[in-house]
């Protein structure tokens, strides 16, 4: 296998995130494929270059195949989103590491997608690791969630990344994990 490279997102490579991340969300997939993980939001191309602008996105690629892509953005920028307005509104309710999520320097962490094939091949792990190049010393902590019908990712999530799940919320009839993690302040 090729080897994996790791880099922020270019404006050209919004095409290909629309694509892979099209692909995995819920409603895209037949049931039988939702066990392997799944998307709760779609995003537009123009919805990924302003996520590139507002924290970063990522991509993993092999052999210049994009095989995962990584979102992170500011909180008022994901306000857009209903789903993810719902999961801020518990932020001042909801504690990590002992202050509520509302009074840290924070930023909303997804979607991230792999593709089917490089799954388990350590992509996640890349694209997480490139980001908190990207975020270190600038924000305190993490927020994202995890579709309650989704194990997979947040397994994936809490096992591989130490993200920690806080607290769980609805949203339209569906279950949700709130989950954080904390940034250092700068990476060795």
């Amino acid at each position: 296998m090729s080897s994996l490279t790791i880099r922020r997102a270019r404006d050209e490579d919004a095409s290909a995130v629309v694509r892979l991340t099209r692909e995995n969300l819920l409603g895209a997939l037949p049931e039988s494929a939702r066990a392997d993980g799944f998307l709760s939001i779609a995003m537009t191309e123009e919805d990924v270059r302003e996520a590139n602008r507002s924290v970063a996105v990522l991509v993993a690629e092999r052999a210049s195949h994009l095989v995962g892509c990584l979102c992170a953005t500011r909180d008022e920028w994901s306000a857009r989103f209903p789903l993810i307005r719902q999961m801020q509104s518990l932020y001042p309710t909801t504690p990590f590491l002992g202050r509520p999520i509302s009074s840290w320097r924070r930023f909303v962490y997804g979607p991230v997608c792999v593709e089917r094939e490089a799954r388990g091949s350590g992509v996640l792990e890349g694209l997480f690791a490139g980001l908190l190049d990207q975020v270190a010393g600038r924000y305190d902590l993490g927020t994202a969630f995890a579709d309650v019908s989704n194990p997979r990712s947040l397994q994936a999530h809490v096992r591989k990344l130490g993200m920690q799940v806080l607290r769980s919320f609805e949203f339209e009839g569906r279950g949700y994990h709130l989950m954080a993690f904390a940034v250092p302040s700068r990476r060795p």
